[in-house]
């Protein structure tokens, strides 16, 4: 288990940016996963647990998204506009 939490610590602290996008996504599988199994065992706790875990994984990848890349795009475009941010 010590070794699961290393390797997830290395993952949120890297600077490369990998793990902001890449940890919601991990969590939106994971809610797939217990979404697939409720719906295979007739378990509906499941079934709604798993549906709102994927949903905040699906949702939690998009802003990440935005957050990692758009505006670091929009930052350049004002940029190069000449606008400030004041």
């Amino acid at each position: 288990m010590s070794q699961f939490v290393r390797i997830f610590r290395r993952l949120r602290e890297e600077e490369d940016g990998h793990a902001l996008v890449g940890m919601p996504g991990l969590i939106g599988a994971i809610g797939a996963l217990v979404l697939a199994y409720g719906a295979a065992e007739g378990e509906s706790a499941a079934v709604w647990i798993g549906g709102v875990v994927l949903a905040l994984g699906v949702m939690g990848t998009a802003i990440a998204r935005h957050r990692g890349i758009d505006y670091e795009i929009y930052d350049r475009l004002e940029k190069l506009e000449g606008k400030s941010k004041e």
